[in-house]
């Protein structure tokens, strides 16, 4: 991927080591209906009518990642430490992916994140992202061994999180949790064609955030602290 908010064809910075890839074209065609399943009907009488390029990655994430992906998510001018700064909450960024078979560079342009479901439980430790993804437009690159369109990037040798490492607070107090899901959603509003093949602007149409945990239940504490207590 390359650098959150980066213009246009810019180089990518970052490699991402991921559990499933699941973004492609999604190209979109229409057939006429007065010669379907006729006498006249030819193979290519499809028209290509939009292109929708988007789709969602898995991934457990190390903490530089985070750093990077926290801002595609999120938003906000810097994550040093992982805590969201003010800022724009959906800029664009890139994407990438390399076909060594083909020797092909797939490239994404002008992306903003439209969810993101971060989740982990104590039987299940590693800490998951499915972060999806919506783009303007994708192009196929011929070469991929010209670092200019496929740069040579290495992995983090951080360790991924891990879920022990996980803190939940309510009024400033820890809570004993056995899972969490937390699901980030952007509103994006993605289907602006305005009479061209690719989406225009994707504008944000909110924030929205849903967080589930199983937690024991304290009455003398919990009922206090999430405004639950009864006479």
């Amino acid at each position: 991927m390359a650098d959150y908010g980066s213009a246009l064809d810019a180089a990518f910075t970052r490699r991402l080591a991921l559990v499933s890839h699941n973004i492609r074209g999604n190209t979109q065609t229409v057939v006429d209906d007065g010669i379907a399943d006729g006498l006249w009907e030819q193979e290519g009488n499809e028209q290509i009518s939009q292109e929708r390029p988007g789709g969602s990655v898995t991934l457990n994430p190390r903490a530089a990642d985070l750093q990077a992906i926290c801002m595609c998510i999120f938003g906000g001018a810097a994550f040093s430490t992982n805590v969201k700064l003010p800022g724009s909450i959906c800029d664009y960024l890139q994407w990438g992916h390399a076909d060594p078979f083909g020797n092909k560079v797939y490239r994404y342009d002008n992306g903003v994140t439209t969810t993101a479901v971060f989740s982990a439980s104590d039987t299940s430790t590693l800490l998951n992202l499915v972060w999806s993804v919506e783009f303007q437009s994708r192009q196929i690159i011929a070469d991929m061994t010209d670092t200019d369109n496929w740069p040579v990037l290495t992995l983090s040798n951080q360790q991924p999180f891990v879920f022990r490492q996980g803190l939940l607070k309510f009024a400033s107090t820890s809570v004993k949790m056995k899972d969490f899901n937390l699901t980030v959603d952007n509103l994006i509003q993605a289907d602006d064609f305005f009479k061209s093949l690719t989406r225009g602007e994707m504008p944000q149409g909110g924030q929205q955030f849903t967080l589930t945990h199983s937690s024991p239940w304290d009455v003398g504490t919990e009922a206090d602290r999430i405004g639950t207590a009864q006479d």
